[in-house]
């Protein structure tokens, strides 16, 4: 749930992990989405026999964390509040969120998406005949990135959609990439 705590006007939604009565659920978190990109700290939460055996893997892998990380973090919150950080991170994103949809409803009208009530990232779906391969190569050659949907299906045949980050970028650079978006499409029609 790295993403969970960043909504945009909207409730909170409570984790799945809340819900779990019989502890068969693992919660995940993270605050690399939340508090800074490269605070590399992680936790989880669920049933002790596989927090144990996830930490032999962790450990198979690296013998701990980032000191540095946790270190800055832990400071950080010593001083500061968490909370309001989050909150204030909600509002930058939001403002950043309704300038890409603008954007995007203006120079990219024959799209859909769904509006996100928070995280990071939008869906937006190829108009009938585009393929989100050959979009992304069309915005490449636009200078500007953007993620092809297929690998996060299970059904590689689907190429409806690309995944947009919000986030990264100031609103005028935003709009700046949608049109350089809309100047690849035209290349595509």
């Amino acid at each position: 749930n790295p993403y969970g705590e960043l909504t945009y006007g909207e409730a909170y939604q409570q984790a799945v992990k809340s819900y779990d009565t019989k502890d068969q659920v693992i919660f995940m978190g993270s605050l690399s989405k939340t508090f800074s990109p490269g605070i590399r700290i992680g936790w989880l939460a669920g049933e002790q026999s596989v927090i144990d055996a996830l930490e032999l893997v962790k450990e198979h892998c690296d013998l701990h964390s980032s000191i540095p990380d946790h270190s800055i973090a832990a400071t950080y919150m010593n001083i500061y509040s968490y909370d309001d950080h989050v909150k204030y991170m909600c509002g930058v994103y939001k403002k950043r969120r309704d300038a890409f949809v603008e954007a995007l409803r203006t120079y990219l009208p024959d799209f859909t998406f769904t509006v996100p009530k928070g995280g990071f990232f939008l869906w937006l779906r190829m108009p009938a005949g585009v393929d989100c391969m050959k979009f992304f190569d069309a915005c490449l050659e636009e200078q500007v990135t953007c993620v092809p949907g297929t690998p996060f299906y299970t059904n590689k045949d689907n190429h409806e959609f690309m995944r947009l980050n919000f986030t990264g970028l100031n609103e005028e650079d935003l709009v700046r990439a949608v049109q350089r978006m809309a100047k690849a499409y035209a290349h595509l029609v």
